[in-house]
């Protein structure tokens, strides 16, 4: 009877796929895109031909295949072990979803994905490895933990051509997230997203323009679908955020005579509660790093990560950074160079809704400001209301350091607001208040307080 009603009803009849151990090697995949442009004549136009019939070939011979997109992956080795079950009748399973069940680990060996056009390599790892997959149907995803080790971003040079170091512009010695729920395919769920050792290079061309620009896809014009629902927008929960075991980053601007180099080392983050379901939640976060030879920076507080325009509020420190690197800039923007400078700062930065109101308490040792020109230096006394070389030497006290607090407050979102002008008026400011307080009477103080306002 069960056989004769199977026969009836034969798109009832369950049956399963099931997968156990599985094995791939020397895997490639290539995925392209062709554009094609038929070529114009220099000579008289050639009259249009009737259009083709099915059943005749379109000739070619006249058109131009221009490459428009050819990404080749590359896998070495791939092991999954477990089970992969999946019933090919919904009556089995009574989901709505895909009645997919997965339990296993699986292992990838030696990835590369490359842009064989441009010649460069968008991703590569040394392994990936997941383990304890779950998966009921596409509804509900678990990974107990994810591990990638040895990754390379952005790389100048197709794989196996080019692996010379300083090609890559980030690379990363391993990645951990443990665990990793996925549901809905829409909202994931992290308890800790641990990125080890990253090493990123940011450039700058001699023409002002970002390396990473060269990595960005061709602008393309998106024609929304009518009639479609609108993707759902993806919810990430992240309960703790690290970039720990002695991150690297270089800034190079080659744009800059001469070219500026900045280094940081021993790069420490840690960012906890991240959700943008709730975009005003406030995270706390700490950052320290060594800059230069011996600079040190410590921050700590909280930061709005989804915050719609730039909210945070941190407290920390900054010891022993030499200044003379910044001569690229100072020399650009206001024509001196540093000389000597080594800078002691505690800062509170803060800001709402994109609204800095912010300190700088600065300890500035040895110093000295050196014009580029004449020419450099009366703009400079001009602008700031007092010779520089002159203030410099009576703000410094008997240990030859300079104290100046510095109120940096605007809109980050304003076009007009400046920074580097926030900056310089109120160095300004401190260092008019530090030499009429110096030399002036008490009783003349409040007098020239005007002239200042």
């Amino acid at each position: 009877p069960q056989e004769q009603e199977a026969q009836r009803h034969p798109e009832e009849n369950p049956w399963r796929i099931v997968l156990g151990e599985v094995e791939l090697a020397d895997i490639q995949l290539c995925h392209r895109i062709l554009r094609q442009k038929i070529a114009a004549s220099k000579s008289e136009p050639e009259p249009a031909a009737e259009a083709p019939t099915e059943a005749e070939p379109i000739d070619v011979s006249h058109e131009e295949e221009i490459l428009r997109q050819n990404a080749c992956l590359q896998l070495e080795e791939m092991q999954w072990q477990g089970e992969v079950i999946y019933p090919a009748s919904k009556v089995e399973t009574g989901q709505e979803d895909i009645p997919l069940h997965v339990n296993g680990n699986l292992e990838l060996k030696q990835l590369d994905i490359d842009d064989l056009k441009r010649k460069r390599e968008y991703l590569g790892f040394k392994s990936l490895s997941l383990e304890n997959v779950q998966l009921a149907g596409l509804q509900d995803i678990t990974i107990q933990k994810l591990q990638l080790q040895e990754i390379r971003a952005l790389i100048e040079g197709a794989s196996g051509a080019s692996q010379r170091s300083g090609d890559e512009i980030v690379t990363l010695k391993a990645l951990f997230v443990s665990p990793l729920n996925i549901k809905n395919l829409s909202a994931i769920e992290i308890g800790l997203l641990n990125f080890v050792g990253p090493d990123v290079q940011v450039q700058r061309g001699e023409s002002g323009s970002w390396r990473i620009k060269d990595w960005l896809p061709e602008n393309q014009t998106i024609v929304s679908a009518k009639g479609k629902q609108p993707a759902r927008q993806l919810q990430l929960k992240v309960k703790e955020l690290n970039f720990t075991e002695n991150g690297h980053a270089v800034f190079y601007d080659a744009s800059l005579d001469p070219p500026f180099r900045l280094e940081a080392k021993t790069i420490n983050i840690k960012v906890l509660d991240i959700d943008n379901t709730q975009p005003n939640k406030k995270s706390p976060a700490a950052v320290d790093f060594i800059i230069g030879k011996h600079g040190a920076i410590q921050l700590e507080g909280h930061t709005v990560v989804f915050a719609k325009r730039p909210t945070f509020d941190l407290s920390g420190s900054v010891k022993g950074l030499d200044l003379r690197p910044t001569t690229s800039y100072t020399s650009r923007y206001i024509g001196h160079r540093i000389k000597h400078g080594q800078l002691d700062m505690d800062l509170k930065v803060k800001a709402d809704n994109g609204v800095l109101d912010s300190v700088l308490n600065l300890q500035l040792y040895k110093f000295e400001l050196e014009a580029l020109s004449p020419e450099d230096q009366k703009e400079l006394d001009t602008s700031m209301g007092v010779p520089v070389n002159t203030a410099l030497a009576l703000l410094r006290d008997k240990d030859g350091a300079i104290r100046l607090k510095l109120p940096i407050t605007g809109d980050i979102n304003n076009p007009d607001f400046d920074p580097s002008d926030a900056i310089f008026q109120a160095i300004s400011k401190s260092m008019t208040t530090a030499v009429i307080n110096f030399y002036t009477p008490f009783g003349l103080v409040t007098a020239t307080g005007m002239v200042l306002d």
